[in-house]
């Protein structure tokens, strides 16, 4: 988990449309999952709940011949892409030495939003700031949109975290394929370099769209949780909360080389020189329309 289904988050080769950098992470516990309770079980749980819910239907009822005909030319392509991958990639995919390839961990857990239709309880929101306010050192986030709304300030202001401890890595406008995201970003700019130790802009040509939060350098979270209203009370999010230095340790490696193509945020609001990245170009026309778009998101931050 947690990665969207699509050519732009798997194929750094794709021509049509921009490559989108995402994190997984893949979870192994040896035996049979069902022999006791773990977070495999609870993921399992978690997606029958969705998959049963009531409001949880088919996007399409009636599948006209022409369309069964596109799936299955799209079925046969996918099925040979796929021999393809596995013949270079996985010619020994069924004897993966999973002791070799993973690292024990202290302790697993998986976090998700009530499943539901918006005003949801932010019970991942509540968990990241519950985290931060037991982080004795260092706190990252990386998200693609940081967007902390008022909602998302009222509830920082229950927790006593130091914001100074605080680093953030986030799209620049350059790499940032969402325009109103970015707007929403571009209005709370200022405040958060004025709040927090640091904050990192990725510059491209690839968007970011890993959601990551490092706590002290031990308590690892991933998954599909942006740090943004739409993620805290709208969305049925999900994360999973690693304990572990040895994946921490590994993890921040990874994270790394996006920093690498960052530039960071000086407190006049302009880049610090870097003279190993290169700031992303951004045209006249986006520049143009994120500028108009910023004084409408100033009142849909709740939607952002």
């Amino acid at each position: 988990m947690e990665r969207n289904i699509g050519d732009k988050y798997f194929l750094q080769e794709i021509r049509q449309e921009r490559f989108v950098k995402d994190r997984d992470v893949v979870i192994f516990k040896e035996g049979s999952a069902g022999d006791s309770p773990s977070v495999i079980m609870d993921m399992k749980d978690y997606y029958d709940s969705l998959w049963n819910y009531k409001h949880s239907k088919g996007p399409i009822k009636n599948i006209t011949s022409k369309q069964k005909r596109k799936g299955y030319i799209f079925n046969e392509n996918l099925r040979a892409t796929y021999g393809e991958f596995k013949e270079a990639y996985l010619k020994d995919g069924n004897e993966i030495d999973w002791h070799k390839n993973t690292v024990e961990t202290d302790s697993i857990k998986l976090v998700y939003n009530p499943i539901g239709r918006i005003n949801q309880d932010p019970w991942c929101l509540r968990e990241l700031l519950n985290l931060g306010f037991q982080a004795e050192e260092s706190i990252f986030i990386q998200s693609p949109y940081i967007i902390p709304s008022r909602n998302m300030k009222s509830k920082l202001n229950d927790y006593d975290i130091d914001l100074e401890k605080v680093s953030m890595l986030t799209n620049s406008l350059s790499s940032s394929p969402n325009p109103f995201a970015i707007s929403g970003y571009s209005n709370n700019r200022k405040e958060m370099v004025d709040k927090v130790d640091q904050i990192y802009e990725f510059q491209g040509p690839e968007s970011i769209h890993s959601k990551t939060y490092i706590f002290d350098d031990t308590i690892s979270v991933i998954g599909s949780f942006n740090f943004d209203a739409r993620s805290s009370y709208i969305n049925s999010e999900s994360m999973v909360v690693i304990s572990s230095q040895e994946f921490t340790e590994q993890l921040k490696e990874n994270v790394q080389v996006d920093l690498n193509n960052s530039l960071i945020i000086d407190k006049d609001y302009s880049y610090i020189y870097n003279d190993k990245v290169q700031e992303g170009k951004v045209s006249v026309y986006k520049k143009i329309i994120i500028n108009f778009l910023s004084k409408i998101t100033l009142f849909l931050e709740y939607l952002l």
